[in-house]
């Protein structure tokens, strides 16, 4: 089978050649969530907030490339578009399009046969006339699409994790809540966690009270995308008095580079073509930390008022990179099949390894199973 990257000279937004293509697309995808799922398991991850993250988004990323796959098989007149360029993942529009097949699919199993009236259909037209039942296996493949969101706790363009109290800090609340969002700008995935307090005396944030729902379309609104973390963790400490935040963590998912299917020409991408075998896969996390260093008077209350805080987050001077992208601190996990690994291991001061000096490398075998390298 030919390979993608050599068919066409954009990857901006495209669709495979064939069924067969997309076949071995979703599996190397699902090859990057059983990394991420093992990652997130082992020793190295057990006390990482990224591991945390990836743990409590990793089951809907998988479920969200199940969906997409089950409908492109339902739906045969149309074609999953893909970012071969930049993400390697789906384009954001078919985030956007399965939301709404989600929102109206009880509605759109009313005008389906039932399962047992289109089985009964397809067996009775095979053996009366020996062809291939088409309409009545698609009635069935859209089906068991549309049924599938009964269960499915899929990704969205924005997905709300949940709010966790955590112990006491002084006279507030110590809390942590976690959401992601399909960025829009470069169809890449990003988690997040927020550490954060809450004032004393303050409405709960749970289920229930006005301020909790506030606090989720503040949230909804905000990270809905990958602004600078910065502007966001400011944001949300201007939104509301009571909620203050200490420490924001976004982890991209990506890119994921494919030796069958990437566009991306980058040194990493080229190692991969020259050495990789076609289905061989390497992914990139990255982890931007943004930490509240000290808390200045915003407002002095008056009377029976109390005083408002605001944040002040700390950027290290000392670390251009963190520096010049307003960041407390910033990380790197690099994600290759061990074979590759050992093969640029062997090359002094490979060229490609430049951009990852300082990356935490992290091996995986065909399994699926990770290793620090």
């Amino acid at each position: 089978m030919d390979n993608v990257a050599s068919l066409t000279a954009s990857g901006d937004y495209v669709a495979l050649p064939n069924e067969e293509h997309y076949r071995i697309y979703f599996a190397q995808i699902r090859q990057v969530c059983k990394v991420l799922e093992s990652w997130a398991e082992t020793k190295m991850g057990e006390d990482s907030p990224e591991a945390e993250c990836v743990a409590a988004f990793g089951a809907k990323i998988l479920q969200s490339i199940e969906l997409l796959r089950l409908k492109y098989l339902a739906v045969g007149n149309e074609t999953l578009k893909l970012d071969l360029n930049e993400s390697g993942f789906p384009h954001f529009n078919e985030i956007v399009k399965l939301e709404n097949d989600a929102k109206h699919a009880a509605k759109a199993l009313r005008s389906v046969p039932p399962r047992a009236m289109a089985t009964e259909d397809a067996l009775t037209q095979i053996f009366e006339t020996g062809e291939v039942p088409d309409e009545h296996l698609g009635h069935l493949a859209r089906r068991h699409f549309l049924e599938a969101f009964e269960k499915a706790e899929f990704l969205r363009a924005f997905s709300f994790g949940e709010i966790k109290h955590l112990k006491e800090k002084g006279r507030n609340s110590a809390l942590a809540c976690t959401w992601a969002c399909y960025n829009p700008e470069d169809n890449l995935i990003y988690l997040h966690l927020l550490e954060f307090e809450q004032s004393v005396g303050a409405t709960p944030l749970e289920p229930g009270y006005v301020r909790y729902d506030e606090f989720l379309s503040l949230l909804q609104d905000l990270g809905n995308r990958a602004s600078p973390l910065v502007v966001l963790a400011t944001e949300i400490d201007n939104a509301i008095d009571s909620i203050h935040p200490k420490v924001l963590r976004r982890i991209r998912v990506g890119p994921v580079l494919s030796s069958r299917f990437s566009f991306d020409d980058c040194e990493l991408a080229k190692f991969l073509r020259s050495e990789g075998d076609p289905d061989d896969l390497i992914f990139t996390l990255e982890s931007e930390v943004i930490v509240s260093s000290r808390q200045v008077v915003k407002e002095r209350g008056w009377l029976f008022l109390s005083d408002t805080f605001r944040e002040v987050f700390s950027v290290p001077v000392d670390d251009e990179k963190c520096f010049d992208r307003r960041l407390s601190e910033l990380h790197h996990f690099l994600f290759m099949p061990h074979r590759l690994w050992q093969t640029s291991l062997s090359t002094e001061n490979p060229e490609w390894l430049e951009e990852y000096e300082d990356a935490e490398r992290i091996a995986y075998d065909s399994a699926g199973d990770v290793c620090k390298i």
